[in-house]
């Protein structure tokens, strides 16, 4: 298990995907809310505000609870969608 500080640079809602941000400050670890198609470094398990310091906690657990932004079968893969909900993820080229 790891810990550290970051400050949020943006509102995220709770159980949405969030990645590192680029630094505000030096010797300062930022995180906002991941854009559509990122791989999301963390989950945020609680509304969390912008300038807000939090403790980030990596659990190394092999589920999340993210909220969905549509229907999403059993068994499929997913990734980030708008405003950091999980999506089902859509393939490009040939398989």
């Amino acid at each position: 298990m790891t810990n550290f500080k970051a400050v949020v640079v943006e509102d995220i809602q709770a159980n949405r995907l969030v990645v590192l941000a680029v630094k505000e400050k030096e010797n300062e670890i930022n995180i906002r809310l991941a854009q559509e198609d990122e791989v999301p470094d963390f989950l945020a398990t609680r509304a969390i505000t912008e300038g807000e310091e939090v403790s980030v906690t990596n659990k190394n657990r092999e589920t999340w609870k993210v909220e969905a932004g549509a229907d999403i079968q059993a068994g499929v893969s997913v990734g980030t969608g708008e405003v950091g909900k999980v999506v089902k993820q859509q393939f490009m080229g040939k398989v």
